[in-house]
């Protein structure tokens, strides 16, 4: 069995959420082909898309991944997320 211990994953709704907020310090928005960009480059479209995630880790023959979200998503200018906003991620 190959478990892979590190990975990082959000859902669409997380990133909508974020759209328009500054993440690593940059921009989030949505770009043309329906996914996101964080500053002028692209997200990686494994980071929120289940399917092609899917078929990423059968074609490594992993077999469990563990994930959690991006720690840097919780980084806010001034200061920690708030209280509603944590909610929203741990109900995510």
């Amino acid at each position: 069995m190959i478990v892979d211990v590190h990975a990082h994953l959000a859902t669409r709704d997380l990133f909508d959420h974020l759209t328009g907020h500054a993440v690593f310090g940059k921009l989030m928005s949505k770009n043309s082909t329906g996914g996101y960009n964080i500053g002028p480059g692209p997200l990686d479209p494994l980071c929120y898309d289940l399917e092609p995630r899917l078929a990423s880790l059968s074609a490594r023959d992993v077999d469990v991944q563990l994930v959690g979200t991006f720690n840097p998503l919780l980084h806010w200018m001034g200061g920690a997320p708030d209280a509603t906003f944590a909610r929203y991620i741990n109900a995510d």
